[in-house]
């Protein structure tokens, strides 16, 4: 893979900020480019491809939220922040408008920024290695670069380990290891998407069914991209590769987004249905973050819920990310869906998602994700009659 090129492109009309972020993102190892209104961000945007964008919203003339429109008709993949001195609920307006939009947005910012917090943001956004070609991604599967790592969910009525969430990584030959987001869009932009998803699928469901051979019947779940979705013989493939494995469909959940079930949805109906057809069970991802009808959300066959973790993480500090959780409990319930809720990283989230009569949940206060040796022991080792682990003490507390 060729070096990437960490590019940043800033729009604000306060030079100041500007050039502080500037200056932040240049000791971080990024290029900068400053821009200071609309019309040169734009032409900038043409010229320099940037890997990330900072906009703010409250510029004269042309703000921030046509920006995020300007760049959604662009097709922009670079990653984006949001920032602004304005109110966090507005923020949080423009990220879930801009996650509709298709956007990437990876975070917001409150002005005033700590350099500190300014560096964490920046430091994850910085692209690892995002140069993939066909022959480097078929490499990495012949050389088992590629592997996989599996995060628990826990099941808040029975207080097991009941399933997991597959997720893949990439080992560089230099021992770095790539999460998703450094190469997934990468893949995508050289139309090698179904190549990736079919090695997940195959090693996934491989492993399903070595767990449901030893007497572990987990429930394994698998996430779809919407290019995934456009496949017409989606249904049949996973089918096929579960049928050789030996796995019974009903034992996969395969995740969907809320934004890519919302594309077609006519054909969404037709592949979501032959996919049920198939016994698989079908979960919509990041529930909550886009603005999808949920009179056509509904008429699909969907089996369950994620409620989007930018709200999870918040409960503890936000009453109107609590109430959104609520809502969205109550909403799937009222349907007949369960209902998982990812990023729980604090006790306080598990117990109010637990009085809340949550289903199912996942997170790093549960258990961060496990190489697929571990999760059988730690499945088996989780305590779910006695009160040794602290989120065992949290559920009784939710329950009580």
């Amino acid at each position: 893979m060729g070096a990437p090129v960490n590019h940043i492109l800033i729009v604000d009309d306060d030079p100041k900020f500007g050039e502080f972020v500037g200056e932040v993102a240049a000791s971080e190892g990024f290029e900068v480019t400053l821009t200071e209104n609309a019309d040169a961000f734009c032409r900038q945007l043409d010229i320099s491809q940037p890997s990330v964008v900072l906009v703010d919203l409250v510029m004269p003339k042309f703000d921030g939220i046509e920006l995020l429109r300007e760049l959604s008709m662009r097709r922009c993949e670079a990653s984006i922040v949001v920032a602004s001195g304005i109110d966090i609920r507005t923020l949080k307006a423009a990220q879930a408008l801009g996650d509709a939009y298709g956007l990437k947005i990876r975070d917001i910012v409150t002005k005033p920024i700590r350099v500190s917090e300014l560096r964490s943001i920046l430091g994850k956004l910085k692209m690892v290695s995002p140069a993939v070609s066909a022959d480097t991604l078929q490499r990495a599967i012949r050389e088992k670069e590629l592997f996989l790592v599996y995060q628990p969910k826990l099941d808040l009525g029975s207080g097991k380990i009941v399933g997991v969430e597959a997720l893949v990584r990439w080992r560089l030959p230099d021992g770095h290891v790539l999460t998703p987001e450094s190469f997934i869009p990468a893949i995508e932009r050289i139309n090698r998407a179904g190549v990736l998803t079919r090695w997940v699928l195959t090693n996934a469901i491989e492993q399903a069914a070595e767990w449901h051979g030893a007497g572990k019947r987990l429930q394994v779940a698998i996430n779809l991209s919407a290019v995934d979705l456009q496949d017409a013989a989606l249904p049949d493939s996973i089918f096929d590769i579960c049928d050789r494995a030996g796995l019974p469909p009903s034992a996969l959940t395969l995740e969907v987004t809320e934004t890519a079930a919302m594309q077609d949805v006519t054909m969404m109906m037709g592949l979501f249905a032959r996919l049920r057809l198939k016994e698989f069970r079908l979960s919509i991802d990041d529930f909550g973050a886009g603005y999808s009808s949920l009179a056509q959300l509904c008429r699909l066959p969907i089996s369950e819920v994620k409620i989007d973790k930018s709200f999870v993480l918040d409960m503890g500090e936000s009453t109107d990310s609590t109430t959104v959780v609520r809502a969205v409990l109550n909403l799937a319930h009222t349907l007949g869906l369960s209902v998982v809720a990812e990023g729980v990283e604090d006790a306080e989230a598990l117990r109010i998602l637990t009085a809340e009569n949550c289903e199912m949940v996942q997170g790093y206060h549960i258990c961060r994700p496990l190489d697929r040796d571990s999760v059988v022991d730690f499945a088996d080792s989780w305590p779910s009659t006695n009160g040794d682990h602290p989120t065992h003490a949290a559920t009784q507390a939710g329950r009580s």
